[in-house]
């Protein structure tokens, strides 16, 4: 039993304890405040562009001596560290104790060999930070829209150099670890934490970059982003970049740290810029051009990235690091395939061009055509293995010279047939007759493929199923076509239906456009004939089987969107057995010897000059057929984009972008359809 005098005591130790645990947790505020205002250096009262402008002539300074060091301190790792073995860190993050300190006075596990300064890496006197500090670190949030997407992890590597905390979130984080190698490489006085992409809870990398008392840099993704506002706190900076796969969704994710650090910078490319919930995001929470973006982005030696970007080029083309940048392009690969935003759509073909001009222009690995004539890269495309061909559906890339095979996985007695026979074997393909059906990579080519078919052969019908008028693609098609030639529509009538039919079979040449959810009067109609007849889209039954048996011709395809649902594509494939063309690959591929590389530039050149009525009349169309207003307007908008090339770039394709506005509609319609909301929310417009 307790006696009452160890009771008062034992309260009195209690409130002792309570009383010094509120002195300790004041101080430790008080020292982060002092923490903070010794890594944050506020600009000068004076005007900034004069105190910048007077040394725009003085370079910062590389100091040559430590070069010949550091190359020194890096010969011993070179049997370790060939061009065939991925640089990686030495202990992986794990475990959360790992990292944690375990007494007062033992300092942070770090791999010390990721933190040694690499070959022709870049050191600054306190000068030169002074001077780069006072040039581009500004409380406040700010984008800069860069020329060169090559100027990124330059522009990474020049705030860290300034930044005793540095918080950056990359389009995507890949198991290697190969970010963190690279930004070693560029920050060698800086711990390099990293976020898993499955990471979940409390990561270890984050519990490094709380308890590191040397310069640090955390990154990860918008899919990992680990919200904690320790984290923010101590932080001097917050860069982010890679907008082009991220919808409205994943921009929540790091609202919070934008919020909280002083100094937040987004980095966009021109296109990135343009999409208008990037534009919207940036309005809410504040964001301006950086105000010294003009003097960061300038190309010659007086500018403020320019020995950040010899640091940088010198590391990329470093054998040592080589096996590290063909990981990222895998997983670029994988990145521009599985989006993050469902809102988000490209084809196997565009996915394999957007991880070829990253890896190009960022990477400095790939094609020339790919890359920058500025910031040239090495020429070499960078192989993918067989697992990752399969992984991702690229096995049309490779054929189309887009994607290059691992010659280790290829066999050892692969004939390869010479320039004659492919020839003769791609005219083969092509001139196949039969019932075929082709899964068009880019919608865009849907026009481009009948206008071949046309010049190919005489007669050619035309069965549309996007809208409820073939008026407004009539006007379109006899645009891009001879004037000789005739493009014929019928009515809605059964009388204008069969004097069209008629005329059409009295014709040695011309287009009949049909629509595919009508049917063909089969009593008093004259029997149709041609030498093509083509299905854009799916017609819905029974107008599909029915049109089948009626017009009957020597060649008929069906052409299928990349993003028609697997019912649809079933119906086709099993429930008519329609094989798939043989000359689907070639009539996909792009560049001078594609067969529809003339008739894509045509329908371009006619969409920059074509009245908007028109374009306005197949949308305005296509918004009040479908069931589902908001899936319509969505469908609508990107048939704009990507067919007709009007809209907005995010709607539109990468590999052919709108060359016109979005069409609008009249008021009078959007009351009648009760689409207010969804111009509120900008998904549509009035005009």
């Amino acid at each position: 039993m307790t006696t009452p005098e160890i009771t008062i005591d034992l309260s009195q130790c209690a409130a002792g304890l309570a009383d010094a645990a509120a002195l300790m947790a004041e101080a430790a505020q008080h020292l982060s405040e002092a923490a903070r205002a010794m890594c944050y250096v506020p600009p000068p009262a004076s005007n900034g562009l004069l105190d910048v402008a007077t040394h725009e002539n003085a370079t910062l300074r590389h100091r040559s001596g430590e070069s010949d060091g550091l190359s020194n301190r890096h010969s011993d790792n070179e049997d370790a560290n060939t061009g065939n073995n991925v640089q990686r860190p030495e202990s992986p993050a794990e475990t959360l104790d790992a990292f944690l300190p375990t007494g007062g006075n033992q300092p942070v596990l770090r791999d010390q060999r990721l933190t040694s300064p690499a070959l022709g890496a870049l050191s600054l006197t306190c000068s030169d930070q002074d001077e780069l500090r006072n040039a581009v670190l500004f409380p406040g949030r700010y984008f800069i829209i860069l020329e060169e997407e090559f100027d990124i992890l330059p522009l990474i590597s020049a705030y860290a150099s300034i930044c005793h905390k540095m918080l950056c979130c990359m389009p995507f984080i890949e198991a290697s670890q190969s970010w963190r190698v690279l930004l070693s490489a560029m920050s060698p006085n800086h711990n390099v934490f990293e976020v898993a992409e499955e990471s979940s809870g409390f990561s270890p990398g984050v519990a490094q970059y709380l308890s590191s008392d040397i310069p640090s840099l955390l990154i990860q993704s918008f899919t990992s982003w680990q919200i904690h506002r320790a984290v923010s706190s101590i932080s001097d900076f917050f860069l982010v970049w890679g907008f082009l796969n991220i919808g409205k969704d994943p921009l929540t994710r790091i609202q919070d740290t934008i919020m909280n650090v002083h100094h937040t910078c987004a980095i966009v490319t021109p296109q990135e810029y343009e999409f208008s919930h990037v534009k919207a995001y940036f309005a809410l929470h504040g964001f301006a051009e950086h105000p010294r973006s003009t003097l960061i982005k300038q190309f010659d030696v007086t500018g403020l990235l320019s020995e950040f970007r010899t640091t940088v080029q010198s590391i990329l083309y470093d054998p040592k690091f080589y096996d590290n940048i063909s990981h990222l392009y895998k997983a670029s690969l994988g990145f521009f395939h599985h989006t993050p935003s469902k809102s988000i759509w490209r084809s196997t073909t565009r996915t394999s061009q957007l991880a070829n001009m990253f890896a190009a222009k960022i990477l400095l690995h790939g094609r020339k055509e790919d890359g920058s004539s500025r910031f040239k890269p090495d020429g070499m495309m960078l192989p993918v293995d067989r697992e990752s061909i399969r992984k991702f559906g690229l096995e049309s890339a490779v054929q189309l010279g887009l994607i290059m095979e691992d010659s280790m996985y290829l066999d050892d007695y692969q004939a390869t047939p010479s320039s004659s026979t492919i020839q003769r074997e791609n005219k083969s393909n092509l001139e196949a007759a039969g019932n075929w059906h082709i899964v068009l990579e880019e919608d865009f080519d849907a026009i481009p493929f009948i206008l071949y078919q046309i010049e190919q052969h005489p007669k050619v019908i035309c069965f549309i199923s996007y809208g409820s008028t073939a008026q407004p693609y009539q006007d379109i098609f006899s645009l891009m076509c001879p004037v000789h030639y005739s493009v014929l529509r019928p009515g809605h009538s059964k009388d204008s239906m069969n004097k069209r039919l008629s005329m059409f079979n009295s014709l040695q040449s011309g287009l009949l456009l049909l629509r595919g959810a009508k049917a063909i009067p089969t009593l008093g109609s004259p029997n149709l004939t041609a030498d093509v007849v083509i299905y854009w889209g799916v017609p819905p039954e029974p107008h599909f089987t029915d049109h089948m048996k009626t017009v009957q011709a020597a060649h008929t395809f069906v052409l299928m969107s990349s993003i028609d649902s697997l019912p649809i594509r079933q119906r086709v494939m099993v429930g008519h057995s329609i094989k798939e063309y043989p000359g689907s690959i070639q009539m996909n591929s792009v560049g001078p010897k594609s067969p529809l590389e003339p008739y894509r530039e045509r329908m371009r050149q006619a969409m920059v000059v074509v009245s908007t009525k028109f374009p306005k009349r197949i949308y305005n169309d296509q918004v009040r057929t479908w069931v589902q207003a908001r899936e319509s307007i969505v469908r609508a908008n990107q048939f704009a984009a990507r067919v007709l090339l009007h809209g907005e770039l995010y709607d539109g394709s990468a590999l052919y972008p709108p060359v016109n506005s979005r069409p609008r509609m009249s008021e009078k319609q959007v009351i009648k359809g009760g689409l207010q909301r969804y111009i509120s929310e900008g998904i549509m417009w009035i005009g």
